[in-house]
């Protein structure tokens, strides 16, 4: 339904209430999605907590509410994006995903965020390692990130998760992620998992060896309840790879060397470890 519809079918249900009557408990739900809907993000966010109502009309029931939030927050060309779509049928989950992707005022000067908003370019500069973080961090549940590395890998292509202490940029071409206690890294050119810079193989399962490639799609799941991170190929889960997390915000991140980099992130939201 486009909003001129949306608008007449509300203005003809607030036609049949005298204006005496007219409350938002009692106005049908078309009326109450289309009021919502020119609401700015932050607002909508507000109103959730008004009541159980509200927040059931916009968290559970809304359709119409969250295709104007992505309109608002997204590029026309994102908004419209075939893939994007395919990734996410649900607009809500598509906001989500905007929420958390990564952060253009928390990256390292040599790279930048594409207009798609979900997508990290790195420049072509030498002897540099580079980092980006996502806009918001998780602190308690279970949540899973996914990730495209679209370019070659170079020396060092590294996924993972960090605090917002841990540095985004240094000189030569290292792993970054997971050479201090602030950042936790799986490294896809040597499998090799890393943090206080101490190195470990992994998957355990040889037979994984060489099987990430360009645009493979890589899954982190964070449980932070149980303090445990670990990673997913397909359907296959790959075993634990952090474990004892400590109980501050982490951020997804990644660190690239090579130049012309171009690395996607999307949360896929609530998941399951293992």
């Amino acid at each position: 339904m486009t909003t001129m519809k949306l608008n007449l079918e509300t203005e003809r249900h607030l036609n049949l209430y005298p204006k005496s009557q007219l409350r938002m408990q009692t106005l049908p739900l078309i009326c109450m999605e289309a009021i919502f809907s020119f609401l700015e993000p932050k607002d909508l966010y507000t109103c959730m907590l008004v009541c159980r109502h509200w927040n059931s009309v916009i968290h559970g029931k809304g359709k119409y509410i969250w295709k104007a939030m992505i309109n608002k927050v997204l590029p026309k060309a994102s908004a419209e994006d075939i893939k994007l779509k395919e990734f996410f049928p649900n607009a809500k989950d598509l906001f989500k995903a905007f929420v958390f992707a990564w952060n253009p005022n928390d990256i390292s000067a040599t790279m930048y965020v594409k207009p798609d908003c979900f997508t990290v370019y790195r420049k072509p500069i030498a002897q540099c390692t580079d980092a980006v973080r996502g806009k918001r961090p998780v602190t308690s549940g279970v949540h899973a990130f996914d990730f495209i590395w679209h370019s070659p890998f170079g020396t060092a292509a590294v996924v993972g998760f960090g605090t917002i202490n841990e540095r985004l940029t240094c000189p030569g071409y290292e792993s970054l992620i997971g050479k201090t206690d602030q950042s936790w890294g799986w490294n896809l050119v040597d499998h090799q998992l890393l943090h206080k810079n101490n190195y470990r193989p992994y998957p355990a399962n040889t037979n994984m060896q060489n099987t990430v490639q360009t645009n493979s799609r890589i899954r982190l799941i964070i449980d932070c309840d149980r303090k445990m991170a670990g990673f997913e190929m397909g359907d296959e889960f790959l075993g634990v790879a952090f474990k004892k997390l400590p109980s501050v915000a982490l951020y997804p991140m990644v660190a690239a060397v090579y130049g012309h980099s171009e690395i996607s992130m999307y949360y896929m939201g609530l998941a399951e470890l293992g």
